[in-house]
């Protein structure tokens, strides 16, 4: 499923799999085929839920908004998670962890020189830029959290640079 928008009236499902179920008068029935659903971009306001899994049915999301319950039969595709918003994306909690920590000591700039503080912040609205971009990809998330690593080690103290006739090392 790709570039869909399906809104269904609230507590409804938007995409359903059916796997084995037993119908009104106590008959096990369905399950006989292989029902595979790769959810990949879209809108779905609704829920996405599986009723009966076999082995041979799966919804796999690696992409979309979703405002609506999802099934636990549902797996996610490898470093997805569905964040606050309902939207599927690649995992980036190490890298909010790695900012908050950093956000944290609340760094000045006049503690340290120019350079080195304009890497370091240029490094940190990059960070603040791939985190709240849905579509990051894992290579975005990897390469900007290595930055920002790159950036803090760098810094280098405003005092550690000595003035102008200073002779002292």
């Amino acid at each position: 499923v790709e570039n869909t928008t399906i809104t269904v009236p609230e507590g409804n499902d938007a995409i359903v799999v059916y796997g084995q179920y037993e119908d009104g008068n106590g008959q096990v029935t369905g399950g006989k085929g292989r029902s595979n659903v790769n959810i990949v971009s879209g809108t779905f306001n609704g829920n996405i839920a599986m009723y009966g899994k076999t082995v041979n049915d799966n919804i796999t999301i690696s992409g979309g908004t979703f405002n609506g319950e999802v099934s636990k039969d549902v797996k996610l595709a490898a470093d997805i998670v569905i964040d606050e918003n309902g939207n599927a994306r690649v995992d980036n909690s190490d890298l909010q962890a790695l900012v908050d920590k950093y956000e944290a000591l609340n760094l000045k700039k006049a503690d340290y020189t120019a350079s080195s503080w304009t890497a370091y912040t240029e490094a940190l609205n990059d960070a603040r830029f791939v985190l709240a971009n849905v579509k990051a990809t894992k290579e975005d998330i990897v390469n900007v959290t290595a930055a920002l690593e790159d950036a803090y080690k760098a810094l280098v103290k405003a005092e550690d640079i000595p003035q102008t006739g200073d002779s002292s090392n």
